[in-house]
């Protein structure tokens, strides 16, 4: 008589998120038949060089970074569980324009004028999509 044992492959994190176990276990039950322990940061470099992100703003102003070429099941979970990061947009903006990390060169004057048109396009925008909300 010949069994087979169907095994499926896992990836948790550590509790104290320095390490992350991979490893195989059965389908019946939680034992683990093989494990590795990789640390964090070997995993997470990996993952990250192969990131594809994305940046989207709400109509309330808010940034949102979410992972490209995953389900949408997959990202409507990362969204009810809020394990996207989001930022105002003018939090971004605020952390553009401080002073300690900008460069008093003509690059950054040229820059900052380009993002001043962007922002008045942004607007002109917004009160477009306004005024079609009041005719």
């Amino acid at each position: 008589m010949t069994s087979s044992l169907s095994l499926k492959p896992y990836l948790t994190l550590s509790v104290d998120g320095e390490a992350y176990e991979a490893g195989l276990r059965g389908d019946e039950d939680r034992a683990a038949h093989l494990t590795v322990p990789l640390p964090a940061e070997a995993v997470e470099s990996l993952v990250l060089a192969k990131a594809q992100l994305s940046v989207s703003i709400s109509p309330n102003g808010l940034l949102t970074i979410y992972p490209q070429g995953i389900s949408d099941e997959i990202l409507r979970l990362l969204m009810d569980a809020k394990a996207l990061p989001v930022m105002p947009l003018s939090d971004a903006i605020r952390r553009t324009l401080d002073p300690e990390l900008l460069a008093p060169d003509e690059d950054a004057a040229e820059d900052l004028a380009k993002l001043r048109q962007e922002l008045e396009t942004a607007l002109q925008l917004t009160q477009e999509a306004l005024a079609h909300f009041h005719s």
